[in-house]
């Protein structure tokens, strides 16, 4: 819990000026409360008719010096959000002072507890208005600019989450994207019965094309087949690069059929891609596979691996699937 020990902690610090009239003021009484009604701090005018209990009690509670009627209200008035933030209200005193007296205070919930001032005084009340109103409207500021900054640390936040699973060159899903979307739709696959269907892609002789065009080229290929990539996902589909030249597509509700004839699809697309400044033709070899019972998210990828480096050794720029080959020129 934090400990207000004078009036500018208690209001944050923000109105400095108030703070030290308030403290000064021998007209306008000002008490720093805790949420249990313990007296952590009084201004001079308060010292009068709260004073300090001589029995040696280190912090007398509010209603000490409250008429039996008024103090179950205002403790419910402390624990009730909504009643602290209404208008002034009246408080009948009767051991603080030789006479009993009415008067007219204000709360406000501060930083650690709660600020109570009134005026004992009726001239001073429209002065105690003033400033008890200038107070409200500085916290009020306050609140306004943290409810901004905590939804601009939000939409922060949305942004760095949105970096943090994306493939900054190509735009696409990176890999811990690919395995959080992966094991979900793995899981509902199983659930409802229904068919996922991987692909992995990886770009032929990419070794060759940095060694012989440059890494700017490479580059350039590795964005334009993204892009190729992605223009073939549903919205709850997913494109992803996996790592270096190699790609993954994860197609929910789709049969090996289906995706072998996306990827046959993709194939030709790749064909046609035409990179200034770089090779003349590019090609990639695909595996594909369908998710079977029981099989986890890593053997999912290490056999659908497993398609695709046959397509690789059985001459590239071809469509492998679960041992179905299909040949391509």
């Amino acid at each position: 819990m934090i400990i207000l020990s004078s009036f500018s902690d208690a209001l944050d610090r923000q109105t400095a000026t108030l703070a030290r009239w308030l403290l000064d003021s021998d007209t306008v009484f000002a008490l720093l409360l805790a949420p249990d009604g313990a007296i952590r701090f009084r201004n001079l005018a308060a010292n009068r008719i709260f004073p300090h209990n001589s029995a040696g009690v280190d912090e007398p509670k509010i209603w000490d010096f409250l008429n039996e009627s008024d103090a179950e209200p205002f403790r419910l008035r402390l624990s009730d959000p909504a009643a602290q933030t209404g208008g002034p209200f009246h408080l009948n005193l009767s051991e603080g002072s030789k006479n009993p007296v009415t008067v007219e205070v204000g709360l406000v919930g501060c930083e650690g507890g709660f600020l109570l001032v009134g005026a004992i005084e009726e001239r001073n009340a429209l002065r105690l208005q003033a400033e008890r109103q200038m107070l409200t409207n500085q916290l009020a500021a306050m609140a306004r600019e943290l409810a901004r900054k905590e939804k601009e640390l939000e939409a922060a936040n949305h942004v760095i989450e949105r970096i943090a699973r994306t493939d900054l060159l190509t735009g696409l899903a990176n890999r811990r994207a690919l395995d959080e979307m992966l094991s979900r739709e793995m899981a509902r696959a199983n659930r409802q019965h229904q068919p996922l269907t991987l692909i992995l892609a990886d770009i032929d002789h990419f070794k060759l094309i940095n060694d012989t065009y440059g890494y700017g080229v490479g580059d350039q290929v590795l964005v334009t087949l993204g892009r190729v990539f992605g223009s073939q996902v549903r919205p709850y589909d997913v494109a992803a690069r996996l790592d270096g030249e190699k790609f993954a597509l994860v197609f929910p509700g789709t049969a090996c059929s289906e995706g072998v004839a996306i990827a046959e699809r993709l194939r030709k697309q790749v064909g046609a891609v035409h990179i200034p400044d770089g090779p003349e033709r590019i090609s990639v070899s695909f595996g594909v596979a369908t998710l079977t019972e029981r099989e986890s998210g890593e053997d999912f990828l290490a056999r659908t691996d497993s398609v695709l480096s046959k397509a690789k050794n059985s001459g590239r720029n071809r469509v492998e699937a679960d041992g179905v080959g299909v040949l391509q020129n």
